[in-house]
């Protein structure tokens, strides 16, 4: 009897709990940011990947790939209903190469993470920001 009553309680946690879950799957992951050089300046034009890939084995799969470019004012915003079959989610950023116009060409880039910028240019978007908004900065140091 107590257990029915206990169960009676959670059903509507639980199902509340694997609804709040599905919509990771329905609502759009967004992310944004600024691209900025060391001294604040924006970025324009720098390029940046969206993306989520599927492990096979021994390796991965893109099952997206969105391309995104920062704006004058160094700002990018993407956005992607996140696939169920997606094992990561990243936002990316590369040197790019030297034979076209590129402004990130000959700096290394930092990433913010928790406001602190460290070296790397890949961001995982975690699981449980699936559907959210996230908040990706970049800045770009001379080497």
């Amino acid at each position: 009897m107590k257990r029915r009553a206990i169960l009676a309680l959670l059903a509507p946690a639980l199902l509340l709990g694997a609804c709040k879950e599905n919509e990771k799957f329905t609502l759009p992951t967004i992310v944004t940011g600024k691209v900025t050089y060391e001294d604040g300046s924006p970025v324009e034009g720098a390029e940046l990947r969206f993306s989520g890939s599927k492990r096979l084995s021994l390796s991965l799969t893109t099952v997206f790939d969105e391309t995104v470019y920062t704006d004058a004012s160094g700002r990018y915003s993407v956005s992607h209903v996140v696939p169920k079959e997606c094992d990561f989610v990243e936002i990316a950023m590369s040197e790019g190469s030297s034979w076209e116009p590129n402004p990130v060409y000959g700096h290394i880039i930092y990433l913010s993470i928790e406001g602190v910028y460290r070296v790397g240019g890949i961001r995982t978007i975690p699981y449980p920001s699936y559907g959210k908004t996230t908040t990706v900065d970049y800045q770009l140091r001379k080497r």
